[in-house]
């Protein structure tokens, strides 16, 4: 109890519809890694509930902000 982790976030893929994530959880040193998740977020129209193109501005925003990771 009241230990202080560090949470990472990075995009780990950016698709036509979908994006993935990695969330990274850390204790005191960078290499004491606690958990990694992976999760995927896909875009759907609420009319149809099928897979969408992820909006255009959602796409200029990762790549701007450079979140998208090498390989």
């Amino acid at each position: 109890m009241g230990e202080q982790v560090v949470l990472r976030l990075r995009v780990r893929r950016l698709g036509g519809r979908s994006i993935t994530l990695e969330v990274g959880v850390y204790g005191a040193c960078a290499n004491d890694v606690r958990a990694v998740i992976e999760q995927t977020l896909v875009s759907t129209s609420l009319d149809t509930h099928q897979s969408i193109a992820l909006p255009s501005d959602v796409v200029r925003a990762v790549h701007a902000g450079g979140y998208v990771a090498a390989g």
